[in-house]
């Protein structure tokens, strides 16, 4: 019985013992772990980065931290750390199969954040969407359409296809087709729409005004009309282009086309 109990408080002694250095190694690797994240923070900031990609890398160091700390306090109570990766190794696996679809969005996200091709506030069109970036989350990025509805696009999808970005810039081409009668002056019809641009506030570059005839149809001449203007008042001068030209066709004299028919009544 001596034995026994003699044995019995040498484990004891031995547990206690391991207990004590776990803990002391745990307190230890919170340190210096809440050290190392605080260093690496430090460090991405001076990258002047993505603010999402930023919470991102963070996330993903202080997971690794996290886990390298419990590697090493299971380590310290005995238990094989050969066991745990191989243990670790598995669930990743399993976890990857399964949100594979989580994963692809989460690496197109990535992308998006480090070649830019996009930033919140620009307008784009991308997979048949047209609106305004609000978010360019790490697994979605949201945009608002012209007729206020949010959409939620998946970043994989956005991140393979072709993406449109109209605000990079800073200036768009206003681009119209006006068709006028045959009977209208070609320089007469000209020098007006140039006037048109020309009056407008909005529009810039008024040197790059573009106005030339485009082609000779069955029933009309079609001219091409160009301006261009600021990203933000695009809309506004698209608009008011249309209702402008007209104003000032009619108070020229200038008529706009249409189909005309020739109806033949039958001889009596």
């Amino acid at each position: 019985m001596d034995t026994v109990s003699e044995i019995l408080k040498e484990l004891s002694s031995l547990a206690s013992t391991k207990l004590l250095i776990a803990v002391v190694t745990a307190i230890l690797v919170v340190i210096m772990g809440k050290l190392a994240i605080r260093l690496l923070n430090r460090t991405v900031k001076k990258l002047k980065i993505d603010p999402t990609l930023h919470k991102f890398l963070m996330a993903v160091c202080r997971v690794v931290i996290y886990f390298v700390a419990i590697m090493i306090v299971a380590g310290s109570l005995g238990f094989e750390m050969s066991s745990l990766v191989a243990l670790a190794s598995v669930v990743s696996a399993a976890f990857a199969l399964a949100a594979s679809g989580m994963l692809s969005n989460l690496f197109g996200g990535i992308l998006l954040l480090l070649t830019k091709p996009f930033g919140v506030g620009d307008y784009i069109a991308v997979s048949g969407e047209e609106g305004h970036v609000l978010e360019i989350g790490i697994l979605n990025t949201k945009i608002n359409t012209l007729d206020n509805k949010r959409v939620t696009m998946p970043n994989s999808s956005i991140a393979a296809t072709t993406i449109v970005n109209y605000s990079f810039e800073g200036k768009r081409r206003v681009d119209h087709t006006i068709t006028v009668s045959y009977e209208n002056d070609i320089e007469k019809v000209k020098a007006s729409l140039r006037r048109t641009a020309e009056e407008h506030p909005l529009v810039v570059d008024k040197d790059k005004t573009f106005v030339r005839v485009l082609a000779y149809n069955d029933y009309n001449i079609a001219f091409a009309f160009r301006v261009w203007c600021k990203t933000e008042d695009y809309w506004t001068v698209y608009h008011d282009m249309l209702e402008q030209l007209k104003k000032n066709f009619d108070a020229e004299g200038i008529t706009m086309a249409f189909p005309t028919y020739n109806i033949l009544t039958p001889k009596e």
